[in-house]
């Protein structure tokens, strides 16, 4: 253990001590930025601003130095060296991005949780179950499955994953609510390399193949139980060519941690054999016309070293509205939901004849956009690893606002 100890120590210090000199030779542009903001330090004292330098240091560190790269994987190696399998983001980053990584069992990286519950997700969501039933229309939650699959979670001794409880929990409540559920942990395979090769490796998200079949588990489930029917022949896998990819892809866990930990991502290309057209409206208006690899794909995505979940893009505003062409569906539906909807949502535009998608960060008004756009079904997609920042919404006379 000692001779290990002495080798990662020699290793750390041949890789700082290079990053160090890249410090000092490094680009004029980082001291006189640092201190540009340190000779204001008395000005700003004097004016109760002190927030500013820091503001300004931190981004000067953050932004500008050319070597947060190569800082972030000389860390990562050196934590896998010591062979940690909890890692906190490396100090190269903002502090808001030094989540903990967890490395399990089968090499796959995903966050370590809190723990800690949101009872009022649960209380908003009803909420707005409760304002759409009084306007007539249909509301589903789906239950996104998390990285860590629920019966076969590859935990290492000591770890402990609390995405799934939570989820339980929020499922709970709103079951007692009346509210429609569907849980898409039950439809995705029961573990093993089954379950986990629907991820991405070094980020939080299922990868192409599984926001796929999970929108193919949504279609049908929407079918049977809703008077609303979408197009499920438009998402049979044979009517689908596929491409993989295989590069040093980018990825929410690898880009806190480096490389080291885990082998290359892979990125899948789903594309319909079937002749698509789409309509994009934005403010009444069509702005564009294409097929599907036309209006939802970025080939540019493609590449070392860029993000593994960009290749099904929004490239459109928040409100735009697409309206598929070539499908017999007359369903009309509107998505709101978390990143896990990104790659969910193309497919899902494939089975229905018009689609919006609105995520938690928009920051107009959901309730006058369901009053405009007046869907025939509205689908909350939401993942376990539970935000607390959702459905915000102001009801007016709809609702007491609890």
């Amino acid at each position: 253990m000692k001779y290990k100890q002495r080798i990662t120590a020699v290793i750390f210090l041949m890789l700082v001590i290079p990053v160090g000199l890249r410090c000092v030779a490094g680009p004029k542009n980082f001291y006189w930025s640092i201190g540009w903001h340190l000779s204001k330090v008395d000005i700003l004292y004097a004016s109760n601003h002190i927030a500013a330098v820091q503001s300004g240091v931190e981004s000067t560190i953050y932004e500008k130095i050319t070597w947060q790269d190569m800082w972030i994987e000389s860390y990562g190696g050196i934590q896998y060296l010591l062979d940690k399998n909890y890692i906190k983001g490396s100090l190269a980053l903002k502090p808001q991005l030094r989540d903990t990584v967890m490395r399990l069992d089968n090499h796959y990286l995903t966050f370590a949780d809190s723990g800690e519950f949101y009872p009022e997700v649960a209380s908003r969501v009803i909420r707005f179950h409760e304002f759409l039933t009084r306007k007539n229309i249909p509301f589903l939650y789906v239950q996104a499955p998390g990285k860590v699959c629920k019966t076969d979670p590859h935990l290492l001794r000591g770890m402990d994953d609390c995405t799934n409880r939570k989820a339980d929990t929020l499922l709970k409540e709103l079951n007692a609510a009346k509210v429609a559920t569907f849980d898409l942990r039950d439809e995705f395979p029961h573990g093993g390399s089954d379950y986990y090769s629907l991820f991405f490796i070094g980020d939080n998200h299922w990868n192409t193949p599984g926001a796929f079949l999970a929108a193919q588990k949504t279609t049908a489930f929407i079918n049977d139980r809703f008077d609303v029917k979408l197009d499920a022949e438009a998402l049979l896998p044979e009517r689908f060519s596929r491409e993989d990819f295989h590069f040093r892809f980018t990825g929410s866990q690898r880009d806190r941690i480096g490389n080291s930990y885990t082998p290359p991502d892979s990125n899948t290309l789903l594309l319909p054999v079937f002749p698509t057209e789409f309509d994009v409206t934005q403010k009444g208006k069509i702005v564009t016309t294409g097929s599907f690899e036309d209006i939802w794909v970025d080939r540019d995505s493609l590449a070392d070293g860029k993000s593994c979940y960009s290749l099904y893009v929004r490239r459109y505003s928040a409100l735009a509205n697409f309206t598929n062409k070539n499908t017999h569906s007359t369903a009309r539906i509107l998505l709101v939901g978390d990143s896990f909807s990104i790659l969910f949502a193309p497919f899902l535009a494939l089975s229905s004849k018009e689609y919006m998608y609105l995520d938690f960060g928009y920051l107009g008004s959901i309730k006058e956009v369901v009053e405009s756009y007046q869907p025939d079904l509205v689908i909350f997609l939401y993942c376990p690893n539970l935000r607390k920042d959702i459905l915000e919404v102001d009801y007016g006379d709809d609702s007491d606002n609890r």
